[in-house]
């Protein structure tokens, strides 16, 4: 199950979003981030994984350091894809939605599917 969550906030920014948008940019959010998840998570592991084995043997290798290159590209990607939204990413699966009404916090949080048996 996918959760998203909106909370408003203090108005501060001057580009605001028409409310009844919101509802709209808040889907697509999610379809964006769902889309990019899996693969960010992936890389995130390995990374730690890597770290985790490696922390005392030998200095960073060439694909560790691809790895990090892909992951800040596919976060860059997901922000830009968020900002022509019209929404502030304020971390990496969290934006901000200038409203006249206030501001909104969104957040994509992945709940893993459990098997029931």
């Amino acid at each position: 199950m996918n959760v998203s969550y909106l909370y408003p906030l203090t108005k501060t920014n001057t580009n605001f979003i028409d409310i009844d948008r919101v509802d709209e940019i808040k889907k697509l959010l999610q379809i964006i981030t769902k889309k990019i998840e899996p693969r960010i998570k992936l890389l995130e592991f390995l990374m730690r994984q890597y770290h985790h084995e490696d922390q005392e043997k030998t200095p960073i290798d060439a694909n560790f350091r691809a790895s990090q290159l892909e992951l800040s590209n596919l976060i860059k990607q997901w922000e830009d894809h968020c900002r022509r939204l019209g929404a502030t990413p304020i971390s990496p699966f969290q934006c901000r939605i200038n409203t006249e009404e206030g501001h909104y916090h969104w957040q994509y949080t992945y709940l893993p599917k459990v098997a029931i048996s």
